[in-house]
């Protein structure tokens, strides 16, 4: 509101002072210029004092980068352990807790936890899925086919794979318990 009258009165200003109309249009582009400056600058100032941080990264991108490939080199290395193949020791744990990865995290121990891992938790899981889904008839010949040899590449022993096939005739997810049942078994595994 205060910049509209101060503007006004140095608009008449230079028009008085100015001898012609080519000095008036300098004036008037500096003014211009001089006022935008100082409406910009703050906004400008803001906007390198927020971007200061991703200045920083783009700067210093080689060391985060390498922290982040670091990082991902040790997360490879780690899962290399979830190549491990499927034994009866696993299913018999998968078995244990009734299919019920909630359960086997609940009740916690550390001699589970370094026989069966949660890919191949999930990994028996699908297995058991499928068999079912083959059972039933709904997969193509070409999966069944596919099916077959994934399980026998992904299991140990034929044991594994023979308990396994027995393994899926168990409805592991359907609970028959009514509700009060099935919160005490939450509660309590």
């Amino acid at each position: 509101m205060l910049l509209l009258p101060a503007s006004a009165s140095l608009l008449f200003w230079y028009f008085i002072k100015s001898r012609s109309l080519n000095d008036l249009f300098r004036r008037l582009t500096i003014l211009v210029l001089i006022s935008l400056g100082v409406i910009t600058l703050p906004i400008v100032l803001a906007i390198f004092i927020l971007s200061i941080p991703y200045i920083l990264a783009f700067i210093f991108r080689n060391f985060v980068l390498g922290k982040i490939h670091f990082k991902s080199h040790l997360q490879a290395k780690s899962q290399s352990q979830y190549l491990n193949k499927i034994t009866t020791t696993n299913l018999a744990i998968y078995h244990s807790h009734n299919g019920s990865m909630d359960s086997f995290v609940r009740s916690w121990r550390a001699d589970d936890e370094s026989v069966i891992n949660d890919y191949q938790w999930i990994v028996i899981d699908n297995y058991l899925q499928d068999i079912k889904l083959e059972r039933q008839g709904l997969l193509s010949k070409e999966y069944s086919e596919n099916l077959e040899v994934n399980i026998f590449d992904g299991c140990a022993t034929t044991t594994a794979v023979i308990k396994l096939r027995r393994m899926s005739l168990i409805d592991y997810h359907k609970s028959e318990k009514g509700n009060f049942s099935r919160l005490i078994d939450w509660l309590f595994p």
